[in-house]
């Protein structure tokens, strides 16, 4: 069985090496191309192109896929199955013409297809969220599920840690897939409901931007969806962006004659701002230029963000 492994970010290193110490080595790994990094610039392989290295896969790392000549070479495989867990491209049409195309999935499918799920279902503050299995369509994220497991949201989940979670049950689960398909079992699918869809689409920068007149708690989901990037963040008349990295937020502290942005007090461990609806305690926050701290150690920015101050909204 001809195995062809799709991934780049970090998500797709634990289904890769659950594969692999199971005995279902891909005979090829296919990667985003090295990427400049740090600060010297230099070429950087993606993690799961340092993976597979690591255990002597050879691995393609091509600039584009929807050319003939890229065609030719992904049929020169021979695939039998085809993985694709956070690789970064739409994989042309015609390479789906293969027994099994099966793609990891962060979310309960139909709910948040395309690029982020995770942040959508975190911003959303879905009460459910999952990880699907699904065999891969023309459509994105449209194929039928193959499996699928649901989480209870906490109302805590960060976007990294919350991602690394589902990507483990989804590793778990593909074991159990690829020995029915070696085994010529019978994998019943499920039809995705055309009702049901919504859709992850992709963030811009200037999405972090705080809205201080929403509810605290949308706040807060918004640091957590946004903690990888592109970072939820505020600014006042001379400083921005001001990142925020942590914060926690009470619903019923409200001050009516207060407006939302402003900064109500700083207790040992919480700058605690006025929202909409209740109150936003920062916990982490990096200032331009500055490297990220706690509010336990901030010092020298009390003119700026002093009590009574206030953010823009």
């Amino acid at each position: 069985m001809n195995i062809m492994f799709l991934g780049s970010d970090a998500f797709a290193v634990e289904p890769l090496e659950t594969l692999i110490k199971a005995g279902y080595k891909p005979n090829i790994v296919v990667s985003m191309p090295d990427r400049p990094s740090g600060r010297g610039r230099r070429l950087t392989p993606t993690p799961v192109k340092a993976l597979a290295e690591t255990y002597d896969i050879p691995v393609w790392t091509p600039a584009e896929i929807k050319s003939d000549e890229a065609f030719e070479q992904f049929k020169s495989y021979h695939v039998d199955v085809l993985i694709c867990v956070a690789y970064g491209r739409i994989l042309p049409k015609r390479w789906l013409d293969i027994p099994w195309a099966l793609n990891i999935h962060p979310s309960l499918l139909p709910r948040w297809r395309g690029a982020t799920p995770l942040e959508h279902t975190i911003l959303a503050q879905d009460t459910k969220g999952g990880v699907s299995i699904i065999r891969m369509s023309p459509e994105i994220d449209a194929g039928h599920i193959v499996w699928q497991a649901v989480v209870d949201m906490q109302g805590i989940e960060e976007t990294k840690s919350f991602g690394e979670m589902l990507f483990a049950k989804g590793s778990q689960a593909l074991l159990d897939i690829m020995a029915r398909i070696s085994n010529q079992d019978e994998i019943p699918m499920v039809e995705q409901s055309d009702a049901e869809v919504a859709h992850a689409p992709k963030f811009k920068k200037e999405d972090g931007l705080i809205d201080w007149t929403l509810p605290a708690d949308a706040i807060h989901a918004k640091i957590r969806a946004f903690h990888q990037w592109p970072v939820a963040y505020t600014k006042t008349a001379d400083i921005s962006p001001i990142k925020i990295f942590s914060a926690t937020f009470i619903k019923q502290q409200d001050s009516p004659d207060v407006l939302p942005g402003t900064i109500c007090k700083q207790d040992k461990h919480y700058l605690w701002v006025q929202c909409g609806e209740g109150q936003l305690g920062i916990q982490e926050i990096q200032f331009p230029g500055k490297k990220r701290i706690l509010i336990s150690q901030l010092q020298g920015y009390e003119a700026v963000i002093g009590d009574g101050k206030r953010f823009k909204t």
